[in-house]
């Protein structure tokens, strides 16, 4: 019809804005973030000096991605923890209800006292590929056996993890489509 034209005229119009917005808005929300994270104001959990011992799935990244994965693991009544080194994000899953635990998941000690001896599987579910990767090594190197699923941002970083020792590699241009999926499963 006669929309067209002007329908995709206001669709290129958005889409450069939006190239230019996000940045801009990621920037502001960065220094925001900083300031909010130089208050010690929060009052995180360390995990216990010893893990309890109970296998448990680990969820290390408790952002949007990580959210999703512990509501699936609730779900399917398979119990996890959470590890994420955003104070904000650790305090948002206890005021969930959810046992999540503030540190750097790339350091072994942090991963065993969060429970890596007996979990049953690691899920990466990072924004930043290079703390992906870091722990996935990690978590490889202690836990030869384990199931290990992470988060690539591409192809080519699937590739770099697979290198590194993950089980899965699960691409972000997937993603949608697998919570799609996950969804449509458990309604059906």
């Amino acid at each position: 019809g006669g929309d067209a034209p002007a329908l995709g005229g206001a669709v290129a119009v958005a889409a450069t804005l939006t190239t230019f917005v996000i940045p801009l808005l990621a920037a502001l929300g960065a220094r925001l973030g900083k300031r909010l994270s130089d208050s010690p104001v929060i009052d995180v959990p360390e995990p216990p000096a010893t893990a309890d011992g109970d296998a448990r799935v680990l969820v290390v990244g408790y952002g949007r991605v990580g959210l999703l994965i512990g509501d699936m693991l609730d779900r399917h009544e398979l119990p996890w923890v959470a590890i994420d080194r955003d104070a904000r994000l650790v305090e948002q899953g206890r005021a969930r209800g959810h046992t999540v635990y503030f540190g750097e998941a790339s350091r072994p000690e942090f991963l065993r006292r969060c429970g890596l001896d007996t979990a049953t599987a690691v899920v990466v579910t990072m924004d930043s590929p290079e703390a992906v990767e870091a722990v996935v090594a990690t978590a490889r190197q202690e836990r030869p056996e384990l199931v290990l699923v992470a988060r690539a941002r591409d192809a080519r970083h699937a590739k770099a993890l697979y290198a590194l020792g993950a089980t899965e590699a699960v691409p972000e241009t997937i993603e949608a489509s697998l919570q799609l999926s996950e969804a449509l499963l458990v309604d059906i």
